[in-house]
């Protein structure tokens, strides 16, 4: 996405993906032969940030995917909207969860979607799971723990990709899209404005060090930005984000117009 003329949408939706031998037919793809990593035609099952093994991999669990991480990963860094840590206690009310469900599980009486509808289903995880969580999760489950596309679990049974990416704009708006696996959600992702705006967003904070709207949504110590901070940042990322729509959505033009804010060039250090 940072080459001339490349569209930041690409790290969505491209129907290619760069590989080497070894990737390849780990991926079930033609076109590399060595060790050097090339370009090659992604086919209908992969293509994009969602369905590379890295990707799925982290965010998964040893044996089986991890629908909660997915959906948490893509929210908080891919959309810039940050889910509420889990509440005091959760972790012995999963545990608890996890052992009444462990004999249909383990017998293969249940999907991964199921078990994991059951082990959030109190209402206390209500709150983020039902929405937020897991509908948006749910619809990586046709790809496996460490990025392979399947069908079936590892109980053998069918695999149910359907999900819902409730609040589109913000996390909990009212704007509502279904999609049906990785690659669907992952072209509503590339033509998504919250998405662009998140990239700009992060990619200002990493320059800067600091978000244009909060100091840093972790540390409550951090301070507060001053009001001309915060109408001087907010300029300077919607300038940037200008810039990359002017430039037919390239990620490099922004970055470049980035380089040239006074804000950078001019930077010191803040007394707080």
């Amino acid at each position: 996405v940072l080459g001339d003329g490349e569209q930041f949408t690409h790290f969505f939706d491209a129907d290619f993906t760069y590989a080497n031998a070894a990737l390849a037919r780990f991926y079930g793809l033609s076109g590399a032969s060595t060790n050097a990593v090339v370009r090659v035609p992604a086919g209908s099952e992969r293509g994009g940030i969602l369905t590379t093994g890295a990707f799925l991999a982290v965010n998964g669990d040893p044996d089986e995917t991890s629908p909660i991480r997915r959906a948490v990963r893509i929210r908080e860094r891919l959309l810039c909207q940050p889910i509420d840590p889990p509440p005091p206690g959760i972790s012995v009310s999963r545990e608890a969860a996890e052992k009444a469900l462990k004999e249909r599980w383990e017998s293969g009486q249940m999907t991964n979607r199921e078990r994991y509808s059951a082990l959030t289903a109190a209402p206390y995880c209500q709150t983020c799971h039902e929405k937020r969580i897991n509908p948006l999760g749910f619809g990586l489950e046709d790809y496996d723990t460490i990025g392979r596309y399947r069908s079936t679990d590892l109980n053998h049974l069918a695999i149910d990709s359907s999900g819902i990416w409730y609040g589109i704009t913000k996390l909990d708006g009212g704007d509502v899209q279904s999609f049906n696996g990785a690659r669907d959600l992952s072209r509503k992702l590339a033509a998504s404005d919250s998405v662009q705006a998140c990239l700009v967003a992060n990619s200002f904070r990493f320059a800067v060090g600091t978000g244009h709207q909060i100091i840093d949504e972790v540390n409550e110590l951090a301070g507060n930005l001053s009001a001309q901070e915060l109408n001087d940042y907010s300029c300077a990322v919607n300038d940037m984000a200008r810039n990359m729509i002017a430039n037919g959505a390239n990620a490099k033009a922004m970055l470049q117009s980035l380089g040239s804010l006074k804000l950078v060039r001019y930077r010191k250090e803040q007394n707080r």
